[in-house]
């Protein structure tokens, strides 16, 4: 577990991790990271401790998914490289038996020579 942030009063302390990050806490417990970087993503746990709180509910938590854009370009890539491979399969299965050790998913007796 890293603290990524602590709040008393005005005064708002950034954890080890985080120093340097443009990193506020606003409207007394809102989390608001201005950018976010690439280790970032996991469960965010929110824990106020107040006197004023009654209901002994200080606790809650949200789930942050940081997407590099390498990321996406890479899973784009790779949807387009299926697209294709299955395309080629599709296309190409051999009348003849399967002479190489490729064989279509669509027709697994038959290769993609």
């Amino acid at each position: 577990v890293r603290i990524v942030a602590s709040k008393q009063g005005n005064a708002v302390t950034l954890g080890k991790d985080y120093q340097g990050r443009k990193i506020s806490v606003t409207e007394d417990a809102n989390l608001n990271i201005v950018q976010t970087a690439w280790g970032d993503s996991g469960v965010y746990v929110c824990s106020v401790v107040s006197s004023q709180d009654l209901s002994g509910n200080g606790e809650d938590y949200t789930e942050v998914i940081v997407l590099d854009w390498l990321l996406v370009v890479l899973v784009v890539l790779g949807f387009f490289l299926l697209l294709l491979l299955i395309g080629i399969c599709w296309c190409q299965c051999c009348p003849h038996t399967c002479c190489c050790y490729v064989s279509c998913p669509c027709c697994p007796e038959r290769c993609c020579c």
